[in-house]
């Protein structure tokens, strides 16, 4: 609603006005006229969403699983240590790959890396207790009481001198060429501690760290037989000393022993295709979530493979091999997860392994069964490229399926592609409608119990929209069931009584109706479209693969007030709820949870941190109540609240012009006050909650729009209202 108020004047000067805007609360309209949109609406709407009070900048994402898809197989036939986030040194079991967030010299990753190490063994003994007699010790004491790398109690050893260049040595048996590698920290003094390889030179450490443990690697190899050992230059000075190693190769994770040598063993993975430890190209293309009485998980489908991504953090070997596809479709019933690619024969996930899942048929090839459907207790099943629907019998999974071909009532030709249900009365009932739908845009829908009795089972009629897109084109949304389809997103409910040409204004996508269709028509062929609801922040996002396997968008719909935005930088192979959150799977090996933080996860191996999201907002042209005169716009207020410094940048454009504003960039750790320096260089200042100073503009026509543009990281940023200040000339 525009609210103008004029400053008369009695020299018939022009007159300044005020006129205050509402945030684009109407979200995106990518249908009407560009003279004959609402106040409230925007021509783009970039990563901010129209709330139902104030357009509010998405919230981030953030890497939940990853290295998914890098390994096939892995074996080690012993076990190996590794450190975890905290830094701790863990252990993991045979045949179990490590992934540790520190390298051996306690280096700290981006992300935890691969373990791979060639087999190797630690010669020398009782590496952790030092008191033990192997040790000799010439005026030093040796004390296991302090705390190891381990974070166990009494697992280190204190060594102190009680007099001057006190040392503690280890003759060993063993071939030249060993390297030294341990664990210290200063207790006390500051005189020096050294180190030797052959019993009588020494080395000095230089000063060593009294706080934490300080990892030594790749210490000066020894000759055969080496004499390894420790120097305390001064009296009463004392450290804690932890896994002394002597071992034949570089920069190894700790090896423990006693009385006897220990061997590690060789860490050998089977990667992926195109894999390797620090770089994972593969594209995960199906998430599952699957949910029993007890049990909920989360499956991703990559390289052929399944892997468990129920738990955030690294991803290990799959747990299911083998497959040619990875693009499932999945039903829930009576405890299992029952899946079909349209490549591969079905299977069932049961919450811990998954199997073959026999289903068949006179003249059925289970392996052609590509879309999965649960509908009065029975699963029916698609047959690709052919127009047959196979179903089971009551409450079964597998067995025996009844062949219904749909020929007949297909005037228009094509092939089956999915099926759904419509409930009658808004749940699930006797009366729901069973929803078949075709390649060309036919719609059958049944309604009954037993589609081998006639009694029980009839057709209520077919119908015609627009061809679906993708291989998952139906969502499941209420009482409702919403097609992507050439026409848009279309809710069957509203859609099927209309024409094609009413059907298109009773889609729910019928406000972005020109980028819904053009998406669809130059997109409809890649992999990627999906449409999932997410209560949670009261979202329905539709997946739009712009590069199949690479690069995507989302048109997301604010189910509170049914408005429209759009979100750009998740590059989201596919979508899934677990657990009431969202995740996207990357097209490099990352699960990441959407709808968290304020920056986007980069999805890198090799680089830690998120990448800002970016921001732009164009609003609808207004005419300031006066179509006929000509304005000069000279002060624009955006009353914006954020809790940080995001970086802002705002053109006003007059006369359907497209103008973009001033470049900028990622913003700095600090900033500027709002009203201290020019608008299109320097970020607010960090204490900024609410902001409504006016900014000079310029810009001379009959309507204008806003244009603004933020980069933010970390901080979160609301625009409540846009206020101008303007002099209207005569009429022209």
């Amino acid at each position: 609603m525009l609210i103008p108020a004029a400053r008369r004047s009695s020299l018939g000067r022009p007159t300044s006005q005020t006129a205050s805007l509402p945030a684009p609360t109407g979200g995106w309209n990518a249908r009407d006229a560009l003279s004959q949109m609402e106040a409230d609406d925007a021509i783009q709407m970039d990563n901010y969403i129209p709330g139902t009070a104030y357009a509010y900048l998405r919230p981030g994402s953030l890497h939940f699983a990853y290295y998914v898809g890098q390994l096939t197989a892995f074996s080690r036939s012993t076990s190996a240590t590794y450190f975890d986030s905290t830094g701790t040194l863990q252990t993991a079991s045979t045949n179990t790959p490590r992934y540790s967030y520190y390298s051996p010299s306690l280096a700290s990753y981006a992300l935890p890396q691969l373990v791979i190490e060639s087999g190797h063994t630690n010669y020398a003994l009782w590496c952790r207790d030092l008191t033990n007699a192997v040790w000799s010790k010439n005026n030093v004491t040796a004390t296991k009481n302090a705390i190891g790398i381990d974070g166990n109690s009494n697992a280190a050893t204190t060594i102190s001198a009680t007099s001057n260049n006190g040392t503690i040595t280890q003759a060993i048996t063993a071939a030249s060429g060993l390297k030294l590698q341990f664990y210290i920290k200063r207790v006390s003094g500051s005189g020096t501690i050294s180190y030797t390889v052959d019993g009588s030179n020494y080395t000095s450490l230089g000063p060593v760290n009294s706080t934490a443990y300080v990892a030594m690697t790749g210490l000066t190899a020894g000759g055969l037989n080496p004499t390894i050992g420790f120097k305390i230059g001064t009296s009463g000075d004392s450290f804690v000393i932890d896994y002394v190693g002597k071992c034949d190769i570089d920069n190894y994770y700790p090896v423990a022993t006693t009385s006897a040598s220990v061997t590690v063993g060789t860490d050998t993975p089977t990667y992926s295709t195109s894999s390797t430890s620090t770089s994972v190209a593969q594209p995960t293309e199906t998430l599952i979530s699957y949910a029993s009485k007890a049990t909920t998980k989360m499956l991703a489908a990559s390289t052929g493979c399944f892997y468990d991504v129920s738990l955030s953090g690294p991803v290990g070997v799959p747990i299911s091999s083998g497959y040619t596809s990875n693009r499932w479709q999945y039903e829930n019933f009576n405890g299992y997860a029952v899946m079909v690619n349209g490549n591969d024969s079905p299977i069932k996930y049961d919450g811990s392994s998954i199997t073959s899942n026999s289903i068949t048929g006179s003249g059925l090839t289970s392996s052609n069964l590509i879309y999965v459907n649960l509908f009065k207790h029975r699963l029916f099943f698609v047959e690709k490229n052919t127009l047959n629907v196979w179903y089971l019998a009551t409450d079964a999974i597998s067995g025996s399926a009844t062949k219904l071909d749909f020929s007949t009532y297909c005037k228009l030709g094509g092939y089956m592609v999915a099926m759904g249900n419509i409930p009658k009365d808004g749940g699930d009932g006797p009366d729901d409608y069973a929803v078949f739908i075709t390649s060309r845009g036919e719609v059958l829908v049944f309604q009954g119990t037993d589609p081998a009795n006639a009694n029980t089972w009839a057709i209520v009629g077919v119908y015609r929209i627009g061809a679906p897109v993708g291989q998952r084109p139906l969502m499941k949304y209420g009482a409702d069931l919403i097609v992507i389809c050439e026409d848009g997103f279309a809710p069957l409910s509203r859609v099927l009584p209309l024409d094609r040409v009413g059907a298109t204004k009773a889609t729910i996508s019928d406000k972005i109706r020109n980028a819904s269709a053009t998406a669809t028509s130059a997109y409809k062929g890649n992999f990627g479209w999906q449409g999932v609801l997410y209560p949670k922040s009261n979202w329905i996002v539709f997946n739009v693969p712009t590069v199949e396997n690479q690069t995507q968008n989302q048109y997301v719909l604010n189910t509170l007030n049914n408005n429209w935005c759009q979100f750009i930088g998740m590059n989201a192979n596919c979508w899934e709820v677990y657990n009431s959150n969202l995740y996207f799977a990357t097209t490099n090996g990352f699960i990441c949870q959407a709808d968290v933080g304020n920056g986007d996860d980069n999805c890198s191996y090799t680089t830690n941190g998120l990448n800002s999201i970016q921001g732009d907002i164009k609003t609808s042209f207004q005419y300031f109540s006066s179509r006929a005169r000509k304005k000069q716009f000279k002060m624009i207020r955006p009353v914006i609240s954020s809790n940080g410094t995001p970086s802002i940048s705002l053109a006003v454009a007059v006369d359907f012009e497209e103008k973009d504003p001033a470049p900028i960039s990622t913003p700095a750790a600090s900033g500027s006050a709002w009203d201290t320096s020019p608008w299109d260089t320097s970020p607010w200042a960090s204490d900024a909650l609410i902001r409504k100073n006016f900014i000079t503009v310029n810009g001379n026509g009959y309507c204008a729009a806003l244009r603004m543009r933020t980069i933010t990281n970390g901080v979160t940023i609301t625009l409540n209202s846009v206020d101008w200040l303007f002099e209207s000339g005569g009429v022209m």
